[in-house]
């Protein structure tokens, strides 16, 4: 008696856990027969373990009507049938009966078995693979009209993808892809300055968290939804949205999300003229950050960390008419942010030319500001890079 590591594969694909492969098994033999199969999670143990090697007819059929595969692919192996040497020859009409019927068998299955794909976690990892690509793109260049459709293309597709049938588990990983997609959307606008549609698309991004029930998601979601209320120059709102991220879960159990959403609750702050809270919350990012564990992330989180909480430092700090607490954040930031994150390293050299220059130093801040254009004149669309290069110019006239 071996275990059976097919059946074990099948499982982990389909995201099914024992208890609920059997009532999906129970209800297709429900559908077939009139009557509930009596299958368990106990029942899908002895498989597994390899202790009832080959199920009962109804079984299989339900096996392989669930699996879209004949069920020696998920490790069963038929009994051999022991034959008497003094039974007699079956009828060769018997046989040819037999024969005919397993066949109709056969052919049958696949047909009605197609009519309704299985979806499974390896196309929610396919998915996963394509947002973090896009995600990359976003992190290293900024956001662009290109890929806002690349971002609404992933989207769909997961719409598409979910038509079919699918377990809990597997629909709901699927809805937190395509809230990140419909997120990764929204920011390139924000880039692009369309702040109409990334309204349209942070609000669906939250539809879509919510339907996915993954707390990190929905802290992508409400992230989204405060940004663009700030580029909109509503930062109550913006504020609102990021208290309701506090709230959350995923926010309480990972200081990496709070220490995130404080940052941004410091700008808002700041832009209000709240001068204590800002920097309260500023703490509260610094101390969060400082216990967040090292491990894997969405792929939409990887920017953020040390570099960018030091850019929204600085920003605090110039909103606040801070500079030379600016300067020292700003110069922290370009010490930490990774040279690939091209953008965010443009957004911090424009904070440290912009506190140069609210400190006098003209000449510094002019030089400081041409290295933040070479970097603009690298992105495919530095829509807020420019807006910020052109706020600069205007200050330093």
């Amino acid at each position: 008696m071996s275990r059976n590591l097919k059946l074990a594969a099948a499982l982990r694909e389909h995201g099914f856990t024992q208890q609920e492969l059997a009532e999906r098994l129970n209800a297709v033999q429900c559908r077939r027969t009139g009557r509930y199969g009596t299958l368990s999670d106990k029942s899908i143990r002895r498989w597994l373990s390899g202790e009832c090697g080959w199920p009962h007819a109804r079984q299989r059929d339900a096996l392989m009507e669930v699996f879209k595969c004949p069920v020696e692919d998920l490790g069963f192996v038929p009994r051999r049938r022991r034959r008497s040497s003094r039974a007699p020859e079956e009828p060769v009409n018997r046989r040819t009966f037999i024969g005919a019927t397993a066949g109709v068998t056969a052919v049958a299955l696949p047909s009605s078995a197609a009519a309704a794909t299985v979806v499974g976690m390896s196309d929610a990892r396919r998915l996963e693979e394509q947002l973090a690509a896009l995600n990359a793109v976003n992190d290293t260049q900024g956001g662009h009209r290109a890929l806002e459709l690349a971002a609404l293309k992933g989207a769909e597709a997961c719409r598409e993808t979910l038509t079919h049938s699918a377990t809990q588990r597997v629909r709901a990983r699927i809805y937190a892809v395509a809230a990140q997609f419909a997120s990764a959307a929204a920011w390139s606008c924000i880039d692009t300055g369309d702040l109409v549609q990334a309204s349209r698309y942070g609000q669906s991004s939250l539809t879509l968290a919510g339907l996915s029930g993954d707390g990190a998601t929905q802290v992508a979601a409400w992230n989204t939804v405060s940004f663009v209320a700030v580029q909109q120059g509503n930062p109550s709102e913006s504020l609102a949205a990021l208290k309701a991220a506090l709230t959350s879960a995923e926010a309480r159990r990972d200081p990496f999300y709070a220490s995130l959403l404080h940052a941004s609750a410091a700008c808002d702050h700041a832009t209000r003229a709240e001068r204590q809270a800002a920097l309260r919350r500023l703490g509260r990012a610094a101390d969060a950050l400082a216990r967040a564990q090292t491990k894997a992330r969405p792929s939409w989180a990887q920017s953020y960390g040390p570099g960018e909480m030091h850019t929204l430092t600085a920003k605090v700090h110039l909103t606040l008419g801070d500079p030379a607490s600016a300067e020292y954040a700003a110069h922290h930031a370009l010490t930490t942010i990774p040279p690939a994150l091209r953008r965010n390293r443009g957004f911090a050299t424009m904070r440290l030319a912009f506190a140069q220059l609210h400190q006098g130093e003209r000449e510094l801040a002019m030089a400081t500001a041409g290295t933040a254009y070479g970097i603009a004149r690298e992105l495919p669309d530095p829509g807020r890079l420019n807006t910020m290069l052109a706020d600069f110019r205007a200050a330093a006239r």
